[in-house]
């Protein structure tokens, strides 16, 4: 894209004149100029600034006296000013039917301009530095009125407007103040070409840094970029990055230069222990994993969009969370590790107003089958959900109604869901709940959850499900809305104030190993149909409730294989009375065929007995049984099937179909499937 520069004449090379040290040290001399301390360094910081601390003049002006006393020398990504991007796409709407003669007439598009060209009047600056941009969206405008058209490709070229004039007002204002500064318009950032939610390409890192370094080291102008933009590496059009665009672009940059440190400002200190709105004691949070900052941001905490850390982590680059009303906090630092010996928790969030949809199936399906139907309906009716499998037919899921749409879709969408729902299984729905998410490394610490569960208890609340995250991120515990603030407060006085791990080594001693049990058992009582809420255990426990699970669902498919096989052995005995009358031939085919129907059973039950470990001390017992069942079978079929030709074979048969089941029990008795499971299962 084009390279725009502002302010004055560009300097004449100074990478010959200045000696430069390895990356982030300063030129080693008594005094030098802000110009010179600047050229004295690499490029070693990302500083990135959100539309919402940018929304004023007054603003801009505490930004830009930020950088410029940064001794450090700084790459600036800027969004937007205020809420430009969301008037532009607004205007965008209404140009479309507005017509060609009052498309420069929109309310909104008369908003973004008066805020830009008042901004450049509040900082003295000159009107001409944005006379082009603004001509060309006008007359973007009347394009857009014209072809009666918004698609897009048009709203991302819209979009970039926004971020191309609060960056021109800013290197303009830097340069204003003596400190030289560029403007670009997303440098060699190159992206795929969806349109509005692009992914950067690999080439894009080594060209940016090659781009930005090189103009540094010509004349060590501060680089000041539109966030959130790209270009199609096809196309060659204006593409955006989507939700988080600006971090994205922050972050990108910090890994193709390899900076010492990626800085996002905002308007807060930093993540802080839990809202503080809902509880006033919250504490600052110095350091946070990259695992735990998504997971904040999944669970809704305004942290980073998890897309926009990716190349950071990749990069093994730290990302700091500073406030601009408070620059010399040290915010919070975003790593790949931290010392979790103080406190295994991060954070708590809260998300209220949520749904629990408890889903027992009807049929006889397996785990797979019953969870890919469930996801089919969600994915038909186009809502995400959060799903906790319980059991091999049983489910339950975690519904946001905030974001099925307007409020009055929202009890004709969730009767929608629980109607399909219906179809396939029985359907428990639960509203006004709240999850409650602990968020940190709870590896392995059992004690975590029984602590949890205490404090519920002392609070007097029942917990109505508790969840570990799949990489055992986070602890989620579902609560009633009228509960949740008191349970937050609680937890954060149990985790954050008074001395985490010396308290849960004292409840693991104390409460024992049923808390948990006490604490999230009560919401089931007297409901048979509701599944069985996931709980803490240890990895053996786990293996054997897995085990019990597994096993119960295929002692299920052998009565099937029990039933299929008895009738293809009722079939051919039937054919062969039809066809063959001599005696001694069915006398001597009869044995050889139902060892034959009896071996492939056997077979397949081995396969069965492999496929899911049973020890050799189980396979003895199936032997055992093998053995005798064949010998009791033989015993009666001769006794009843020898007294007539047809009714006596089918009483022999059905005689013969319990015996099966007899075994099946008989096998899973050994197998320790019915009973405690003592190693491995068959079924």
């Amino acid at each position: 894209m084009a390279l725009r520069g502002e302010g004055g004449a560009r300097a004449s090379p100074r990478a010959a004149a200045v000696q430069r040290g390895s990356r982030g040290q300063m030129l080693a001399a008594s005094a030098v100029t802000e110009e010179d301390s600047a050229a004295a360094a690499e490029l070693t910081v990302v500083m990135k600034f959100g539309g919402s601390v940018m929304a004023s003049a007054e603003q801009i002006e505490a930004v830009a006296s930020i950088v410029r006393s940064y001794p450090e020398a700084p790459v600036v990504v800027l969004s937007a000013m205020g809420k430009t991007t969301n008037n532009l796409l607004l205007a965008g709407e209404k140009a479309v039917s507005c017509g060609i003669q009052k498309a420069s007439e929109i309310p909104e598009l008369l908003g973004v301009k008066d805020l830009h060209l008042r901004t450049i009047d509040e900082l003295e600056l000159d009107r001409s530095i944005l006379s082009g941009v603004l001509d060309e969206l006008e007359l973007f405008f009347k394009g857009i009125a014209s072809k009666k058209k918004l698609n897009r490709r048009t709203r991302d070229r819209l979009v970039s407007f926004g971020g191309r004039m609060s960056t021109t007002i800013f290197a303009a204002l830097l340069n204003k103040h003596g400190r030289k500064a560029r403007q670009y318009d997303a440098p060699d950032i190159v992206t795929t070409d969806e349109f509005t939610y692009v992914d950067i390409l690999e080439p894009t890192y080594p060209a940016m840094a090659k781009r930005l370094q090189g103009d540094w080291i010509d004349d060590c102008a501060i680089p000041i970029v539109t966030g959130s933009l790209g270009k199609g590496w096809k196309s060659f059009c204006v593409t955006t990055l989507g939700r988080g665009g600006s971090d994205l672009t922050a972050t990108a940059i910090g890994k193709a230069l390899g900076v010492r440190e990626i800085q996002i400002w905002k308007d807060v200190n930093g993540v802080l222990t839990c809202d503080p709105n809902i509880y006033a004691n919250a504490l600052p949070v110095s350091y946070l994993t990259f695992t735990e900052a998504a997971e904040l941001a999944y669970f809704g905490a305004q942290v980073l969009h998890p897309r926009s850390m990716q190349p950071a982590w990749e990069g093994g680059i730290p990302v700091r969370l500073k406030n601009l009303h408070n620059h010399h906090a040290p915010g919070t630092v975003i790593t790949k590790e931290r010392d979790a010996s103080q406190n295994i928790f991060a954070s708590i969030v809260l998300k209220s107003n949520v749904t629990i949809l408890d889903i027992v199936s009807t049929q006889m399906v397996g785990q797979y089958d019953f969870l890919q139907k469930v996801s089919s309906i969600f994915e038909d009716l186009d809502i995400s959900v959060d799903r906790v499998p319980i059991s091999e037919v049983s489910i339950s899921l975690i519904l946001d109604p905030s974001q099925l749409g307007r409020p009055e879709l929202i009890q004709q969408e969730l009767r929608h869901v629980v109607e399909e729902l219906e179809k396939i299984a029985i359907v428990e729905l639960r509203e006004q709940r709240s999850i409650i998410s602990l968020i940190g490394s709870v590896h392995g610490s059992s004690s975590v959850l029984e602590k949890a569960s205490h404090v519920l208890q002392q609070n007097g609340v029942n917990g109505q499900m508790i969840s570990l995250g799949p990489f055992q991120g986070n602890i989620s515990l579902v609560v009633l809305d009228s509960e949740a603030q008191q349970c937050v407060q609680a937890l954060h006085s149990a985790f954050f104030e008074n001395g985490f791990l010396s308290e849960v080594e004292g409840a693991a001693a104390v409460h024992g190993p049923n808390a948990a049990a006490a604490a999230f058992g009560d919401d089931n009582s007297g409901n048979p149909n509701r599944p069985i809420q996931a709980a803490n255990v240890s990895d053996e426990d786990q293996e054997r409730n897995r085990l019990r699970r597994d096993g119960w669902g295929h002692l299920k498919v052998s009565v099937v294989l029990v039933i299929v096989l008895r009738t293809i052995m009722v079939v051919l005995w039937w054919l062969l009375l039809k066809k063959i009358k001599e005696e001694g031939v069915l006398a001597w085919l009869k044995p050889g065929v139902w060892l034959i129907s009896t071996t492939i059973y056997w077979l397949l039950k081995k396969h069965l007995t492999r496929r899911y470990r049973v020890k050799p001390k189980e396979d003895c017992y199936f032997l055992v049984h093998a053995i005798a069942y064949c010998i009791f079978k033989g015993l009666v079929d001769t006794k009843i099937g020898s007294q007539g030709p047809l009714i006596p074979l089918i009483v022999a048969h059905i005689v013969s179909f319990f015996v099966d089941l007899l075994g099946v029990l008989f096998i899973a008795m050994f197998c320790d499937v019915v009973g405690d499971i003592e190693g491995g299962d068959m079924y």
